[in-house]
């Protein structure tokens, strides 16, 4: 669960990055992803976008993709490395987008689904961009896993479980 965690928090602050530098960054339509975002839960309101609405939005952004990650994780194991673990978190992330965007956003927030479908290249490549924090995902398991051995093999045999 960990790894998923951590390559999900990972990818979503990558995707947040690009999504913030295609949105002309630094003037006040590079907000509007995060204002569009929140309006999941707090409707049109947010996207007069004060603090709490980017809190709000943040909050969604980090378990949304912490919550993919751990899924990610699950599926992929420890098996793929390199090109392979790559391409994997790639395609992982832009099929999650598809369930998101068509599946789930529609219903949830039809707001970021039209600005999605507005900025639907800048949507791709924030996705994509995903996909590479997913990738970490199956060296951080491997990495877990030797160090949960690791700290078995070092405890008394009467510290063990059985």
């Amino acid at each position: 669960m960990r790894a998923g965690v951590l390559a999900g928090t990972l990818g979503g602050a990558l995707m947040a990055v690009v999504v913030f530098r295609l949105t002309l960054a630094g003037t006040p339509e590079s907000w509007q992803p995060l204002r569009a975002m929140a309006a999941a839960l707090l409707g049109e309101d947010a996207l007069a976008g004060g603090a709490f609405a980017m809190l709000v939005a943040l909050a969604i952004h980090v378990v949304t993709s912490s919550a993919w990650g751990i899924a990610f994780a699950w599926l992929a194991g420890t098996r793929p490395r390199g090109v392979a673990s790559v391409g994997l978190g790639v395609a992982a992330s832009l099929v999650i987008m598809v369930i998101m965007t068509f599946g789930v956003l529609p219903t949830v927030d039809p707001i970021l689904y039209e600005q999605a479908m507005l900025g639907l290249p800048s949507w791709i490549v924030a996705h994509v961009t995903y996909g590479f924090g997913l990738a970490i995902a199956p060296a951080i398991r491997r990495s877990t896993a030797r160090s949960d051995e690791a700290t078995t093999r070092a405890l008394p045999a009467a510290v063990q479980a059985p």
